[in-house]
């Protein structure tokens, strides 16, 4: 009886831990409601977070987006929109090598995880990087130099994750654009989703330990009792 309660606890226990790890949502930006002629800061639509536009020195368009990585069922509206900007030289425009900004909070959350739909145009950024920070000051590049395909019907960015900002009370994240080769040219950020997943209580953790010393338990009495057979 006591091997199949531990058997039964083991089990149960391990349920419990594989049903709340999942995903939780850290902030959600739609941006349906972006006003590119009045918003310098974008406030999530879902969970907590700010997007700063103040450092991106390209021309800010609201045009429409895509219903691609959605939440809610969101429809299609409006997107985040980096253009080029002004001409500052020869073949080199106000927005190459600058940057939007998120803030968020990680606090008792772990692995921090980056999804959107993104499309450029033709003369739009080509190589775009991502970087984090855990003070706003210090920043450091991660996932792969992106170019987002150059058609209409745009594209799913690769899920980017990183695990550096777990607990961290104000987290950092840069997308950092270069390469747009006209005014006008743009890439399109839309239906942009942060989640994490929550770090376990120290408690849980002990009752998760003492399953395992269950199981092992168990086992050690099985293997005792296939030797004295």
């Amino acid at each position: 009886m006591m091997i199949r309660s531990i058997r039964v606890l083991a089990v149960g226990i391990t349920l419990l831990f594989a049903s709340t790890a999942t995903a939780d949502v850290v902030a959600y930006w739609n941006f349906n409601t972006f006003d590119a002629d009045n918003d310098s800061t974008i406030a999530a639509d879902q969970g907590s977070g700010t997007i700063s536009l103040s450092s991106f020195a390209g021309g800010v368009k609201d045009f429409f987006g895509s219903t691609t990585n959605a939440l809610n069922g969101d429809p299609r509206g409006t997107s985040l929109s980096l253009q080029g900007g002004t001409e500052t030289g020869g073949d080199t425009y106000a927005g190459n090598g600058t940057f939007i900004e998120l803030s968020f909070s990680m606090a008792g959350m772990q692995d921090l995880g980056v999804s959107y739909w993104t499309r450029r145009t033709g003369t739009g950024f080509n190589a775009n990087q991502w970087s984090y920070s855990a003070d706003g000051t210090n920043f450091t590049d991660f996932g792969p130099v992106i170019d987002p395909n150059a058609t209409s019907s745009g594209d799913l960015s690769p899920p980017l994750s990183l695990s550096t900002l777990d607990n961290i009370d104000t987290a950092f994240l840069r997308y950092t654009v270069s390469g747009a080769t006209s005014i006008s040219g743009n890439n399109r950020i839309d239906n942009l989703v942060l989640t994490a997943t929550a770090i376990p209580e120290p408690s849980s953790l002990a009752v998760l330990g003492l399953a395992g010393v269950g199981v092992v338990a168990l086992r050690r009495r099985r293997g005792s009792a296939t030797s004295a057979e």
